[in-house]
């Protein structure tokens, strides 16, 4: 069973935490005028969550990583 199939089962309202995260995160995260935000994500496995975030904030800069 892949990682996506699994988070799901154990873990109810797995895409609702991170629909959840990326409004929090747009709440406090305030562009200076001439720059969009960086976020910055390690561990990145899937990507499912910068998808969500970036479907929800597209004007967000994302630099992601998968360190060994």
């Amino acid at each position: 069973m892949d990682y996506d199939t699994f988070i799901r089962i154990v873990w109810p309202g797995y895409e609702s935490y991170h629909e959840t995260s990326a409004c929090l995160l747009s709440s406090v995260v305030k562009p200076p005028s001439s720059r969009n935000p960086a976020i910055l994500s390690i561990s990145i496995g899937t990507g499912y969550e910068i998808e969500v975030m970036a479907r929800l904030c597209p004007h967000w800069n994302y630099i992601c990583t998968e360190p060994d």
